[in-house]
Order: C-alpha cells, then sequence, then structure tokens
C-alpha cells in the first residue's frame, strides 16, 4: 500500500470540509449530553474554524491518503506564537483504514514536521481514541509524558515534548 501525507491546500477545502462531517458523525457517539454534536438545519454538522486553518498563521491542516485515496486527515494548531507547542485540534481515519495504521503513520508524520510542546485531548468518554494516543504518545516519548483529565472532567489530555 502507497501512503501519503501533505498539506491540504485551499483549493481543496471542501474536501476536507466533506470528511469533517463523517468525523463529526462518529465523535457524536462518544458526547450525547450535549448539543455539540447535533446537526443543522440544513442536515450538516458545522465546521466554524475550518477556515481559520487556511487564513491564521499556525494552523496546519493535513490529509492521508492510501493508495491516493483519501484515508484521514489531522488538523494542528501552534498555541503559542513566541514557542513551539502544539495541539492536534482534530484527527480522523475513515473507518475502512483504521486497522491499516494510517493513524500510526499520521502522528509519525506530524511529530517529524513539528517538533515542540504538544497538547492532545480526547472525548472522555471516546475510549478508542484514547487507547490510540496513550500508545502513541508512550512509545514516541518512551514514558516521558503528562495524561490528565481537563475540561471539568470531559476531556483526557496528553502533554509531551518530541
Amino acid at each position: 500500500m502507497k501512503l501519503e501525507f501533505m498539506k491540504l491546500p485551499f483549493e481543496d477545502k471542501s474536501v476536507l470540509y466533506n470528511i469533517m462531517q463523517l468525523y463529526y458523525y462518529d465523535l457524536s457517539e462518544f458526547e450525547s449530553e450535549t448539543d455539540k454534536f447535533d446537526i443543522n438545519s440544513h442536515g450538516l454538522y458545522d465546521t466554524k474554524y475550518l477556515d481559520h486553518f487556511w487564513t491564521e498563521e499556525g494552523r496546519y491542516p493535513y490529509i492521508a491518503k492510501s493508495d491516493g485515496k483519501i484515508s484521514g486527515f489531522v488538523l494542528i494548531r501552534k498555541t503559542d506564537p513566541n514557542v513551539f507547542a502544539y495541539e492536534v485540534s482534530e484527527f480522523f481515519v475513515l473507518r475502512k483504514y483504521r486497522k491499516l495504521k494510517i493513524g500510526s503513520f499520521m502522528t509519525e508524520n506530524i511529530f517529524n514536521i513539528h517538533n515542540g510542546h504538544w497538547e492532545i485531548r480526547t472525548l472522555l468518554n471516546n475510549i478508542p481514541a484514547q487507547d490510540f494516543w496513550r500508545k502513541k504518545v508512550a512509545d514516541l516519548t518512551e514514558g516521558n509524558y503528562e495524561e490528565k483529565m481537563i475540561r471539568n472532567n470531559t476531556r483526557l489530555a496528553w502533554y509531551f515534548n518530541n
């Protein structure tokens, strides 16, 4: 399988918008007690900050492809313009590709491209994401990371340097 990882150009923003509909649908399973993942009157999830990944400095939209087909995306945001501090804003692998190590491929790429202090968060009920990130962060840092509950115990976060 040929894997590719690339920054998504503005001209292809609609591709990311479409994939984010699937991403939000998947996430809605893990946060049903709020209206954050309700669809709007047009039957779509709102993606109000998506344009910022092309209009604001320090935001990086990436997609992954498997044999030329889009298999996932990751949105990275620089959290402090004065230091190398980043967060994984959004991370998604299409279900078809989840057992094919696409997520691992994407994490290897983002951590090779962006070095510094990292914050990664998951929804508290998203156990598959927690399992994935706990293993990836532990492997990357050789166990040198901090894991803690944040946002009134609604998110689990990892903090580390790479």
